[in-house]
């Protein structure tokens, strides 16, 4: 009768060395263990955030705490080796914002969309922190006005991303430019009636009026003439929120007393006598003296000026036999 000798069966145990805390879009783990009967161990992932190939590569799917066991089941020879735990934890991935420079705009600018990446492929936020800008749920800028925005992309982060740190970018919002429509002003008399004054903006914004100089009163628009002279106004106009303001006009009117009249009469500390004479400007004019109203002698010849006016003052020594003094146009 032949005798069958079982050999005892051996134990086993896995040596399974530990796995450093990782982070989360680290590259994936080959996991390595050895039992010491040499048989193959097996790996299985009991908790957290990772996944296991057939081939023992470890993917980590998230941030969190992941334990892994190892064990070898044993054979005829070897009884199943005591099972081996490991842990180790995956902290949340750091995560940066790309978000380009914004160029400068004119109040004028239809809307635009902001647009910015995260590395993390997570939606990115805007908020605008200052400046005449609205943002819509869209991230679509509407512009208010001229003046400086600041916008500012942010990531709040989820649970495998910590929170992008902020990104800020200013850019300008220039004023529309505009410009002053203000016609040249005809010549007016003494005695004419006030008349309104008429200037238009670009922008559409109302023009205002100053009076700078000369006999005129200004009420709003309406310039009221109170002698003669050169009166001088001024057009101009502020701006607002979207318009810079624009460059003001000037003009000058004439106003000349009643044509054809003599004025300003006046004797001289030397005797001699002197007058104003108001015409049309341009015409010419000449000065005669008589001693009788008979006899005429012309005296001065000359160009009404700008103002239409003509300045007479007697020449030389007083002459105190001409009495009487006319001006005649041709």
């Amino acid at each position: 009768m032949a005798v069958i000798y079982a050999p005892p069966v051996q134990n086993q145990t896995i040596t399974f060395s530990a796995i450093s805390d990782q982070t989360f879009g680290n590259a994936p783990i080959q996991l390595v263990a050895a039992a010491s009967s040499g048989l193959p161990v097996k790996f299985s992932v009991v908790s957290g955030p990772a996944t296991l190939s057939n081939d023992n590569i470890l993917t980590l799917t998230g941030a969190g705490a992941v334990t892994l066991e190892a064990t070898q089941a044993g054979n005829d020879s070897f009884s199943a080796a005591p099972p081996v735990d490991l842990s180790f934890s995956v902290a949340k991935a750091e995560q940066a914002i790309a978000f380009a420079a914004l160029p400068d705009r004119s109040a004028g600018d239809p809307p635009f969309i902001v647009s910015a990446t995260a590395s993390s492929t997570l939606p990115v936020h805007f908020a605008v922190l200052s400046g005449p800008a609205t943002l819509d749920a869209s991230n679509t800028v509407t512009l208010q006005g001229a003046g400086t925005v600041t916008i500012s992309a942010s990531q709040p982060g989820d649970a495998n991303y910590n929170a992008a740190p902020t990104v800020q970018q200013t850019f300008n919002v220039l004023a529309i430019p505009q410009s002053i429509t203000f016609a040249a002003l005809s010549r007016q008399t003494v005695g004419d009636a006030p008349f309104p004054l008429m200037a238009t903006a670009s922008s559409g914004l109302s023009v205002s009026f100053t009076l700078l100089a000369g006999p005129a009163v200004l009420s709003g628009n309406v310039l009221t003439i109170t002698g003669p002279g050169l009166v001088s106004v001024r057009a101009s106009q502020e701006g607002n929120a979207l318009y810079a303001p624009a460059a003001a006009v000037d003009q000058t009117v004439l106003v000349t007393p009643l044509n054809h009249g003599i004025g300003d009469t006046a004797t001289m500390p030397d005797g001699r006598f002197s007058f104003k004479f108001y015409a049309d400007p341009g015409q010419t004019a000449v000065v005669e003296w008589s001693p009788d109203l008979k006899a005429w002698s012309p005296v001065l010849t000359n160009v009404i000026n700008e103002l239409g006016e003509l300045d007479f003052v007697e020449p030389g020594a007083p002459a105190s036999d001409q009495r009487f003094f006319r001006v005649k146009l041709p």
